[in-house]
């Protein structure tokens, strides 16, 4: 396969670098923070989640730091979308102009892992994100289509490719900008990577038959003394179409 004409990398300190984090750091610090990478030239950021405060306060301040950051030409400025109620919140942003470009939506390949995760059933979700990209999609916001637990599942094991495949073409059909693969990071490593992404592989094959803008990969890998290992992102880069790689500068 050709290697891609230019990859984006989509830093993601703001949003999942803090996603785990149990303090929770004060709103002008991030906005500073973010700000600070801007500067640094990043073209694509994912800013916050808007998640039910109730269960991630870490984002409980969504929308004073969305109203908050710098807006710097060129920029793809990210959100995650955990459900129709934070969409709701993100609608009065977007029309009050300090909204965002593309929005990720995610459905664990998983079911036992999106039930724990999102408390949702596949059929539910698959509803419910039909809706919300209608709704962005008439406010010139892109969606991000995420089909998660693609390399395997902390609570089923191995998850078949039948799976994944499911909730990467509802994505497609729903007119998804971007295809994302996700996956747990106590699950990626190095080898399973490289496995998933050989030649002959369902995913590759996957990846061959889109035309899209952009596929990405949201790979991880940790170690024991919790440092950051970020090159298993250049496996898919190697062997398949890969032109968006989501990596914190600090976090998870």
């Amino acid at each position: 396969m050709a290697l891609p004409k230019s990859v984006t990398v989509c830093e993601c300190w703001a949003r999942d670098g803090l996603q785990s984090i149990p303090k929770v750091i004060p709103t002008a610090d991030k906005i500073e923070m973010i700000d600070r990478i801007l500067d640094s030239g990043v073209k694509k950021l994912e800013v916050t989640s808007f998640s039910h405060p109730k269960l991630l306060p870490q984002f409980a301040d969504c929308v004073e730091v969305m109203k908050g950051i710098s807006r710097r030409k060129g920029v793809s400025y990210v959100v995650l979308m955990p459900n129709l109620k934070g969409f709701e919140r993100l609608e009065v942003c977007q029309k009050e102009g300090y909204g965002c470009d593309e929005i990720i939506l995610m459905i664990s390949s998983s079911e036992a892992h999106n039930s724990v995760n999102f408390r949702i059933k596949h059929d539910e979700a698959k509803r419910e994100h039909a809706a919300i990209m209608a709704r962005a999609r008439a406010l010139g916001i892109k969606t991000i289509g995420c089909a998660g637990t693609v390399y395997g599942c902390p609570i089923d094991g191995d998850v078949p490719m039948a799976k994944v495949l499911d909730i990467v073409g509802f994505y497609l059909a729903e007119g998804a900008e971007t295809i994302m693969l996700g996956v747990r990071p106590q699950i990626a490593h190095d080898v399973l990577t490289q496995l998933r992404f050989r030649s002959d592989h369902k995913i590759v094959s996957l990846i061959a038959t889109l035309s899209l803008e952009e596929i990405a990969t949201h790979v991880r890998t940790l170690v024991d003394e919790g440092s950051y290992r970020p090159r298993v992102h250049t496996l898919p880069i190697k062997d398949g179409r890969i032109a968006d790689i989501p990596d914190p500068i600090a976090g998870r």
